[in-house]
C-alpha cells in the first residue's frame, strides 16, 4: 500500500483554519505507482489531487487547487478529512485527520456605558468577549475607536485599520478602556448626531474590533 512522506505542514488532528486560502499537498510512495489520491471530508464533494512530481518506486508529490475556506460551501466545525490513495496495482490506503473550521469572529457585549447612558469626561468602557467558535479569542485583536464621520455620515472603519488602539486590558474574556471626551468636545458633530430627544446631547458611536486565533475579525 501507499505510504506517507512528510508534507508542508502535517495535519496534527488539532489544527484550526479561518476564511483562509489554502492547498493540500500529500508526498507518498509505492512501488507500483500511486494512480489517485482524493481528500473527502472538507467539501461537500471529494477533491482530487494532481501529482506534481515523482514517479513509480520514488516519492511522489500530489496536490490539490486552492481551496477557499470562506466558500459557502464549507461550513465551520470539526473535519474528519480522510486522504485516499490508490496505487496502480488497486491497493489503497486511507487515513483520517481531524481539523477545525472556524470562520466566524469573537462577539462582544457593552456592559458600561450603555447605550442611553449620559456620559462624559472621563469614561471607563468595560464588556466581555466570546468566540462561538473553535478557534479562541486573540485577546490582542480586541481593539477601539472613536473616528470622524465621512461626508457627514458614520462610517464603520474597516478591521484592518492602522487607526485601532489597544484596550487599557484584555482577556480571552473581557476587555475595558478609559476614553476622555474632551478630545472630542469642541466638535461633536464631527464624531456623531444630536441626541433624538434632546439635541444638547449627541449620540458618539464607539467601534470594537474583535479576532481570533485563526485571524478572524469583525467590528462592532
Amino acid at each position: 500500500d501507499p505510504s506517507f512522506g512528510s508534507g508542508l505542514h502535517t495535519l496534527s488532528g488539532a489544527d484550526k483554519f479561518g476564511n483562509k486560502k489554502i492547498y493540500l499537498q500529500i508526498k507518498a510512495s509505492d512501488a507500483a505507482g500511486i494512480k489517485t489520491v482524493t481528500v473527502s471530508g472538507l467539501k461537500t464533494t471529494p477533491i482530487l489531487l494532481n501529482r506534481n512530481s515523482g514517479s513509480a518506486g520514488g516519492t511522489e508529490v500530489w496536490q490539490s487547487g486552492e481551496i477557499d475556506l470562506g466558500d459557502s460551501s464549507i461550513t465551520s466545525g470539526t473535519k474528519r478529512i480522510a486522504i485516499e490513495l490508490e496505487d496502480n496495482a488497486g491497493a489503497k490506503t486511507i487515513i483520517e485527520r481531524a481539523a477545525i473550521v472556524d470562520k466566524t469572529a469573537p462577539t462582544i457585549k457593552l456592559n458600561y456605558p450603555l447605550a442611553a447612558d449620559v456620559i462624559g469626561g472621563k469614561v471607563t468602557f468595560s464588556g466581555t468577549i466570546t468566540d462561538i467558535g473553535d478557534a479562541g479569542v486573540n485577546k490582542d485583536g480586541t481593539k477601539y475607536m472613536f473616528t470622524k464621520k465621512v461626508g457627514g455620515h458614520e462610517v464603520t472603519p474597516p478591521a484592518s485599520s492602522a487607526d485601532w488602539k489597544p484596550m487599557t486590558a484584555s482577556t480571552p474574556g473581557s476587555w475595558n478602556f478609559e476614553y476622555d471626551f474632551k478630545d472630542i468636545s469642541d466638535n461633536p458633530n464631527d464624531y456623531g448626531s444630536p441626541n433624538a430627544d434632546n439635541n444638547n446631547y449627541y449620540d458618539i458611536p464607539v467601534y470594537i474590533r474583535t479576532e481570533d486565533m485563526v485571524g478572524n475579525t469583525e467590528v462592532h
